[in-house]
């Protein structure tokens, strides 16, 4: 899909949701931002019509994506994470918010591109599979209950004390 930005961007930049605007996304900037997508090199189907700063978004699918191995060689499989770097990917070594898994292997010193299958998601740590929106329902919580819940992606609100919590999406 075709996103306004305010940034400059580039094929390959990993962006977040833009706090400056509605619908606006802009180049991600550090390790903790839930990312939407990549900047795509050559998207095969379009949604929007071009404008002027504009561009194509991988929300979904496989594109060449800007990578750095200051967080370790990455390994086809890997799960992808924001960097330090602006718009760069790095291996995901902790919790948190991953781009999607790399498709192929990068051990260069320099900022390259590999092909990256876009899932954007919230990674558990190591042995974990991606916490997807869509595998998230209605959950109870007992007192014995036990719930081996790495993390989620999303937004919900959880009250001190609470039982339950229902995550509802529209």
């Amino acid at each position: 899909e075709r996103y306004y930005s305010p940034d400059k961007l580039e094929p390959g930049d990993l962006v977040v949701i833009s706090e400056r605007g509605q619908l606006h996304v802009q180049r991600s900037l550090d390790e903790r931002q839930m990312l939407v997508g990549i900047v795509s090199t050559k998207p095969g189907f379009v949604a929007g019509r071009p404008a002027t700063s504009t561009y194509p978004i991988a929300l979904v699918g496989r594109v060449p994506t800007k990578v750095s191995t200051m967080k370790g060689a990455i390994r086809a499989g890997d799960p992808l994470a924001p960097s330090s770097i602006p718009g760069v990917a790095v291996k995901a070594t902790v919790p948190g918010p991953i781009v999607g898994q790399a498709l192929q292997e990068y051990a260069s010193s320099e900022i390259g591109f590999i092909e990256v299958l876009v899932n954007p998601a919230w990674w558990g740590g190591d042995g974990q599979q991606p916490i997807q929106t869509s595998d998230i329902g209605h959950q109870t919580l007992g007192t014995s209950q036990q719930f081996p819940v790495t993390s989620y992606r999303g937004f919900a609100l959880v009250e001190s004390g609470a039982r339950k919590v229902h995550v509802a999406f529209p």
